[in-house]
């Protein structure tokens, strides 16, 4: 077991988890009291189902700026175990068919707004013009950011069309920006000293607080007024109840379910849809192929949907899987700590205490994983799981076990129909075309950890494909 000082700046976490790894081998002590794991036996051995752990102590970090902890953040099992049986009702298979116009809709305007402009630009010989350089993260994020606000409390920000709240999202990024610092270093909020010398970080995690509180109560006011019901998670938040204890959430609760949803359901979301264009642009012979596979599939635009048809696409899914593997949208590792007993990970015992977890970014770059890690290769998730059992017992972007992420099924919905959409309707290049890159020298997109990550880029020009006036 490998004993080191990390002392880096909090931003490149992920970064410097994988260089210690790849330095000081699968196990390593990055604190006092903090072990990192780089196996797959290990995040099996401290994830899974049958873990000896609970959530550590940095989960606390939410109750003390939002009241009470969300689902995500509850430490306790038994309290956990409650809450996401209520949770896992509003993510239902069902429930997210029935959010499907509502990303449609947003889906729709989003891609008409990235042509929309009159200073379209003529680049190299072709005359139809494209639109002006996007910085697609943040295009991205209004788009996610406007259908998470549609689908979780039923009201549309409209980030996509007008800048009154776009200060949200960067509100949203240094707040957690800010959860991540003092779940670390839980005696900054103690002595309160963050207001000193880290106001910014720590205030805006309160604004977002006060946003979330406000979202909150005017959707639970318009749960009550007479035959309004509405087909969005808070609508199943709040008819939920857990079928053993017959339990539901109180107000505090859903503020804090929200607020965590938010985090969850927008941020990570553009990340990973961001990523994937980033990678098709840079890699357009892919691009291509998948272009093929979705013109091949679908006759018209009002045909991309979810279904058997969209299900089919092989290669769309393989293209999100496999940015979402080269960029996890929560990159550092989540920790848990050891309780009675102890934990035995790759015969080391840890005693009853230990901060443990396993970073994906570090974990899905692991070369004895995952050939060529560094590489973007969708085809990896076109081969029989048979053909690359340890990519797939490594391949863990939602997480596992009870702590998984309930709204993977929404995540897959909204990213599959956005890009399918994407792909169908629009032409897309980075302002100079590029060639698809040396293998040995791979493309990366460049991210921040603050817990979910922080990313800018890539600029994007966009031009109305000609199939798509021949479709409508």
């Amino acid at each position: 077991m490998a004993e080191i000082d990390q002392g880096e700046d909090s931003s490149s976490l992920h970064i410097n988890a994988c260089k210690l790894h790849e330095k000081y081998g699968d196990i390593v002590r990055y604190g006092p009291n903090r072990i990192s794991v780089n196996t797959t036996s290990g995040l099996q051995g401290i994830y899974g189902a049958k873990a000896n752990v609970e959530k550590s102590d940095f989960y606390s970090t939410f109750s003390n700026f939002f009241g009470v902890p969300a689902s995500v953040t509850i430490i306790d099992r038994a309290h956990h175990a409650i809450r996401r049986r209520i949770t896992n009702q509003a993510f239902a298979m069902s429930a997210v068919r029935g959010m499907e116009g509502v990303m449609l809709d947003n889906i729709g305007d989003f891609c008409q707004e990235l042509v929309n402009s009159n200073e379209a630009v003529a680049i190299g010989k072709d005359v139809r013009g494209w639109s002006p350089a996007r910085d697609v993260s943040e295009w991205i994020s209004r788009l996610a950011f406007d259908i998470f606000g549609d689908l979780c409390f039923g009201s549309n920000w409209n980030t996509l069309k007008s800048p009154e709240n776009r200060p949200y999202l960067e509100m949203i990024s240094k707040g957690t920006a800010g959860l991540l610092l003092v779940g670390y270093m839980p005696a900054l909020l103690a002595l309160k000293v963050d207001r000193i010398f880290f106001r910014k970080l720590t205030s805006n995690t309160r604004k977002f607080e006060d946003m979330g509180r406000q979202q909150t109560e005017k959707r639970i006011a318009l749960s009550h007024q007479d035959g309004v019901k509405r087909d969005d998670i808070f609508e199943g938040l709040l008819a939920a109840r857990d079928p053993e204890t017959k339990q539901s959430m109180s107000a505090l609760d859903l503020n804090a379910e929200a607020i965590s949803l938010i985090i969850a359901g927008s941020e990570t979301m553009a990340t990973v849809m961001t990523a994937t264009l980033f990678y098709l642009v840079h890699h357009p012979s892919t691009l291509a192929q998948l272009r093929k596979e979705i013109d091949e599939t679908f006759q018209s635009v009002d045909e991309i949907r979810l279904g058997p048809q969209l299900s089919s696409c092989k290669c769309l899914k393989a293209c999100i899987d496999e940015s979402m593997r080269l960029t996890p949208p929560i990159p550092g590792l989540l920790p848990r700590k050891v309780i009675h007993g102890g934990l035995l990970i790759d015969g080391h015992l840890l005693p009853e205490g230990t901060e443990v977890g396993t970073s994906l970014y570090a974990l899905h770059r692991r070369e004895s994983y995952f050939r060529n890690a560094a590489a973007f290769e969708p085809q990896r998730w076109l081969m029989e799981r048979e053909q690359t059992p340890l990519a797939y017992q490594a391949y863990t972007p939602f997480s596992l076990g009870p702590r998984g992420c309930p709204g993977k099924a929404l995540a897959y919905a909204e990213m599959t129909l956005t890009l399918a959409k994407m792909v169908f309707l629009l032409d897309m290049q980075l302002e100079s075309e590029v060639a698809d890159p040396d293998p040995a020298a791979p493309v990366e997109f460049e991210t921040r950890d603050c817990f979910v990550v922080a990313h800018d880029g890539p600029n994007l020009v966009f031009k109305d494909r000609v199939k798509r006036s021949q479709v409508q």
